[in-house]
C-alpha cells in the first residue's frame, strides 16, 4: 500500500527557518501495497544548504536516533527558531542515512489540525493503515514536522497516534514542535529544546544567506535561497551538513554591509533564524543604508514573521497573554513575582518564553524572558491589563529610586542591581513618563534618580533624562491662572523636578562643556521659580564645579543661602559639604592653603555617612594640603583614609587617584620603589576604567620620575608616554617634563632643558605656579649636571623662591635636596675643591 508522497511536503520546508505554509490540497493516491518505496524517498524535502550554529544539537540528535533503536526524538522550541532546518539536516545526515538508508519518511503536519485530516491527506482511513505502510524488517525513520498543530487540534487522538507509531517494530520517530512539551503518553521521547543562536552564529547565518543566491532560482525578498538546488534523492550526493556550512562560509565577506548594520540586525533578530532569514533576503542595498531603520522588516516581511508567532500565541490562555504582554515591556526579562504563575507555565509550555540563566555570579531570582521578535509581536498586538502594567511600573519606579542610596555604604549593591536591570528600567520608565497620572510623575522622579547612577558609573546615555526634561519644559509652558492655588503649587513642584532633572543631565556631560553650563544655568532659574533654596544651593555649587576658574561670587551667594537654609534632614549637611568643598578647592587652586584647609576641615567635621563620596573627597583634599605643607606621612595617611571611603562607595576612579597621590607622597619621602609600584598600579587601574586617558598618562609620568630617581637605565624608562591632543595643555606639560627627566637621566642635558622649557610654557598657559616652579627646579638641575654651575644655581634659587611664595614646603625641600645632590656630585665626586 504505497502512496505517492508529493502531498507530504509543505512549501515552508524549503526555508531554513520556519515559514507558515499555505493550505495543502489532499492528493488522490492509489492503494497499491506493492508499489516502490522509492517514490517517498524521491519526495523528501532537500537537505538544508546551511546549518549554522547547530553543530552540537545535530550531533546529539543523530546520536540519539542511531545509537539506540528504541529512542525517539522531539526537536522543540520557539516559533522560527530553526526546528525544521535541524530536523531535515538530521534526516539527511550521513549517520542517519547509514542507519535507515532509503526508509526515511517525512510528513508535514502544519496544515492538519486533526489526526483524521492528516491521514486523509495521505489517502488513509485509520492509523493501522499508516503503521502497515511503515512496517518493515529494516529500521525506519519518520519525521512528523510541526506536529504541535495536530496535537493542539486533537490532543487525545494525536497522543494515541504517537503511542501507536512509537510501539511499532523498527520504527523511530522524529518530531518537530513549537513548544516545550509533547503531552502525556507511553512513548519514551528524548526532548531537544532549541535556544537562540549565538551572536557569532547569527552573524554567520545572516551574511551567508544575504550572499548566497542559486543561479537557477528566481528570488523574491522572501524566497528561501538556503537549500541546495540539486536533487537530494541520491544518497551518493549527500554530504555532512558541517562541510556544507564551511564551504558556504568561506565565500562570505562583510563587503555588502557594514559591521554596524550587521550588529543592528543581529540585535533585532535576537538569534531567531527566521527573523535573520527574512532580513537577509531583503532587496540588495537595503543592508548598508545609513538609515536608522535599515535593519527593520518591511510590512509584508513583518506580517510573515507575525503569522508564525501568532500560531503559537493562539494556544495560550488569557493568563499567558497577560504574562507575554508584560514581558514585552522588559527587554531583560522579569522575575516570576511580577508575572501570573499560570501565565508563566503557559509561555514555557509553548516556548514563547524561556528561563534566563544567571551568569552574574550572584544569587538572584530566576528570570523569564522572550526573544526580541516575539517581544515585538506582543508589543504590537497584546496590551497588558491596567493592574498588571501599574504593578510593573511601580516595581521599576521603586527600583530606580534606590539610586538615591548611592554614595552610602549600600553603593556597591545598588550599582550592581541597577546595572542588571538597566534595560528594563529604560523600557518601563520611558513608557511611563508620558503618563499624566501620578505614576507618570513618579516615573520622572525615578529617571532623575537614575541620572545619579548614570553619572556614578560614567554612562553617556542621556535618553531618559532628555525625555523627562522635554516633558517638564512642555508642562512649564502652560501658565496657571492667577487665582488657582493648586495649579501654582503643582507648577512649583514641577519646576523643582525640572531643576533636579537638569542637574542630573548636566552630570552626564563633561564638567567644563558648554552643554553642562547651560543646563545648570537653566536649573538655577527653575530652582528660583520653585522657591527652593536647597535646590538653588545645589545649582550654585555645581556651577562652580564646571567653572574654570571657580567663581567666588557664586560661592558667596551659596554661602549666604546656606545661612538661611533650614531643613530637618541630612540634606543640610550634604549641601554644606558641597559648598565648603568647592570653596576649599577654589582656595587650593589659588595656593591659599590656609583658607583651603579651613573649609576642608569644616567639611570633615560633618556627618556624611550617607554621602561617602563627599567624605572621601574631603579627606583626599586634606591630603593635598598636608602634602604641600611638607607633612608627607600624614598626607599619605589621609590618602589611605580617602581610598577606603572611595572603596566603600564603589568609586574606582577615586581609588586610582588616591594611589596616584600616595605615590607622589612616597616619591617626596624618597621611597622610590614604593612610589614606582603605586604609580604603575594607578596607571593600570586608570586604563581599565577606559575613559581616564589623561590620568593614566599623569600616573605614567610619575612612574618615570620615580624610575629616574631609582637609577633605572634608559631602556627601562620607555613607558609609552603618548602624544596628547593639543587642547590637553596640562597633560602635555607633564609629558614634556617626564621626557625631560628621561633625557637628563641619560645625559642629554640640552634636550632635557628644551623639554622643561616646553613644559613650563604649558603650565604658564594654565596658570599653575606649583608646576612652573617644578619645571624651573628641573631645568636648574640639568644646568648643574651639565656643569653650568652659576646659571644652574641661579635657576635653582628662583625655583626655591617660587615654591616658598606659593607656600609649598615640600617643593622647597625638593629643591634643596636636588641642589645639594648636584653640588656634591659636581664638586666632590668630580674631584674639584668646594668653592
Amino acid at each position: 500500500m504505497t502512496r505517492a508522497s508529493h502531498a507530504l511536503m509543505s512549501p515552508k520546508d524549503h526555508n531554513p527557518a520556519e515559514m507558515p505554509p499555505p493550505p495543502v490540497s489532499p492528493l488522490s493516491v492509489r492503494a497499491n501495497r506493492g508499489a516502490k518505496l522509492s517514490l517517498l524517498i524521491d519526495r523528501l524535502p532537500p537537505r538544508p544548504h546551511l546549518l549554522i550554529g547547530r553543530d552540537d544539537e545535530l550531533v546529539r540528535a543523530v546520536d540519539a536516533l542511531t545509537l539506540s533503536s528504541s529512542n525517539h526524538v522531539s526537536i522543540m522550541g520557539a516559533p522560527g527558531i530553526g526546528k525544521t532546518t535541524l530536523a531535515l539536516s538530521v534526516l539527511h545526515n550521513e549517520g542517519t542515512v547509514e542507519q535507515f538508508d532509503r526508509r526515511r519518511f517525512y510528513i508535514a503536519c502544519a496544515a492538519h489540525g486533526s489526526v483524521s485530516s492528516l491521514l486523509a491527506s495521505l489517502g488513509m482511513n485509520n492509523v493501522k493503515q499508516l503503521v502497515a505502510f511503515l512496517r518493515s524488517s529494516q529500521p525506519s525513520l519518520l519525521l512528523l514536522d510541526n506536529f504541535d498543530v495536530t496535537l493542539a487540534g486533537d490532543r487525545e487522538a494525536a497522543e494515541a497516534l504517537i503511542n501507536t507509531l512509537g510501539a511499532a517494530d523498527n520504527l523511530t520517530l522524529l518530531l518537530t514542535m513549537r513548544g516545550a512539551e509533547i503531552g502525556s503518553g507511553s512513548v519514551k521521547m528524548e526532548r531537544h529544546v532549541l535556544g537562540p543562536l549565538t551572536p557569532h552564529a547569527s552573524e554567520q547565518l545572516f551574511l551567508s544567506l544575504s550572499e548566497y543566491t542559486p543561479s537557477d532560482s528566481p528570488l523574491t525578498p522572501f524566497s528561501p535561497a538556503s537549500f541546495s538546488p540539486t536533487s537530494p534523492s541520491s544518497t551518493s550526493s549527500l554530504s555532512s551538513p558541517t562541510s556544507a556550512v564551511s564551504t558556504a562560509a568561506t565565500s562570505v565577506s562583510i563587503s555588502s554591509t557594514t559591521s554596524q548594520d550587521v550588529q543592528k540586525i543581529i540585535a533585532e533578530a535576537d538569534g531567531v533564524p527566521l527573523a535573520l532569514t527574512l532580513l537577509a533576503h531583503r532587496p540588495p542595498g537595503n543592508h548598508n543604508s545609513s538609515s536608522s531603520s535599515s535593519s527593520s522588516l518591511t510590512e509584508h516581511e513583518q506580517n510573515r514573521l507575525d503569522a508564525v508567532i501568532a500560531s503559537s500565541v493562539a494556544h495560550i490562555d488569557a493568563s499567558g497573554a497577560e504574562a507575554l504582554a508584560l514581558l514585552a515591556r522588559a527587554s531583560s526579562g522579569l522575575i516570576r513575582a511580577l508575572l501570573p504563575a499560570r501565565g508563566i507555565a503557559a509561555l514555557l509550555r509553548t516556548a514563547l518564553a524561556y528561563r534566563q540563566p544567571d551568569h552574574s555570579g550572584e544569587e538572584e531570582e530566576e528570570r523569564i524572558r522572550v526573544l526580541a521578535p516575539i517581544r515585538s509581536y506582543a508589543l504590537a498586538h497584546l496590551p497588558p491589563s491596567a493592574a498588571g502594567l501599574s504593578q510593573l511600573r511601580a516595581h521599576y519606579i521603586n527600583l530606580a529610586m534606590r539610586a538615591g542610596e548611592i554614595g552610602g555604604s549600600a553603593t556597591p549593591t545598588v550599582v550592581r542591581l541597577l546595572e542588571r536591570e538597566a534595560g528594563n528600567l529604560n523600557c518601563v520608565l520611558r513608557e511611563s513618563v508620558t503618563e499624566q497620572s501620578g505614576q507618570g510623575v513618579d516615573a520622572m522622579k525615578g529617571c532623575v534618580a537614575l541620572g545619579v547612577w548614570g553619572a556614578w558609573v560614567g554612562s553617556q546615555d542621556r535618553g531618559l533624562l532628555e525625555v523627562v526634561v522635554d516633558a517638564l519644559r512642555h508642562r512649564g509652558d502652560r501658565k496657571p491662572e492667577a487665582d488657582d492655588g493648586d495649579a501654582k503649587g503643582k507648577a512649583k513642584r514641577e519646576d523643582g523636578l525640572l531643576n533636579e532633572a537638569l542637574m542630573a543631565l548636566s552630570r552626564l556631560y563633561a564638567p567644563s562643556s558648554t552643554q553642562a553650563r547651560a543646563l545648570i544655568d537653566e536649573a538655577l532659574v527653575a530652582a528660583r521659580r520653585a522657591g527652593d533654596i536647597g535646590l538653588e544651593i545645589d545649582a550654585l555649587a555645581r556651577r562652580c564645579v564646571v567653572d574654570e576658574p571657580r567663581d567666588l561670587d557664586r560661592l558667596g551667594r551659596a554661602q549666604e543661602l546656606l545661612r538661611r537654609y533650614d531643613a530637618d534632614d541630612s540634606s543640610v549637611e550634604i549641601r554644606r559639604a558641597r559648598v565648603w568643598l568647592e570653596l576649599g578647592q577654589l582656595h587650593l587652586s589659588a595656593s591659599r592653603y590656609a583658607k583651603a584647609k579651613y573649609y576642608f576641615t569644616l567639611t570633615s567635621q560633618l556627618s556624611l555617612t550617607n554621602a561617602l563620596h563627599l567624605r572621601a573627597r574631603t579627606l583626599f583634599s586634606l591630603g593635598h594640603i598636608l602634602g604641600y605643607e611638607g607633612h608627607l606621612r600624614q598626607a599619605s595617611a589621609k590618602y589611605t583614609e580617602a581610598m577606603a571611603a572611595f572603596e566603600s562607595a564603589d568609586m574606582g576612579p577615586g581609588v586610582s587617584h588616591c594611589l596616584n597621590y600616595q605615590a607622589w607622597a612616597n616619591l617626596h619621602r624618597e621611597k622610590y620603589a614604593e612610589a614606582y609600584a603605586l604609580y604603575t598600579e594607578a596607571a593600570r587601574r586608570f586604563r581599565s576604567l577606559g575613559t581616564y586617558e589623561m590620568d593614566e598618562c599623569l600616573a605614567r609620568c610619575g612612574a618615570v620620575r620615580a624610575a629616574c630617581a631609582m637609577g633605572r637605565t634608559g631602556d627601562e624608562l620607555k613607558l609609552e608616554l603618548p602624544e596628547l591632543p593639543s587642547d590637553w595643555v596640562f597633560g602635555r606639560g607633564v609629558v614634556h617634563a617626564a621626557r625631560g627627566e628621561i633625557a637628563m637621566h641619560v645625559g642629554e642635558y640640552g634636550a632635557a632643558r628644551d623639554c622643561f622649557h616646553a613644559a613650563k610654557a604649558a603650565f604658564k598657559v594654565r596658570g599653575i605656579p606649583e608646576k612652573i616652579a617644578d619645571c624651573e627646579m628641573l631645568r636648574g638641575e640639568a644646568l648643574l649636571a651639565e656643569g653650568a654651575v652659576e646659571e644652574g644655581e641661579c635657576v635653582m634659587a628662583l625655583s626655591f623662591a617660587l615654591f616658598r611664595q606659593n607656600g609649598s614646603v615640600v617643593g622647597c625641600r625638593d629643591v634643596l635636596r636636588r641642589w645639594g645632590h648636584r653640588v656634591h656630585h659636581t664638586f666632590v665626586e668630580g674631584g674639584e675643591e668646594v668653592g
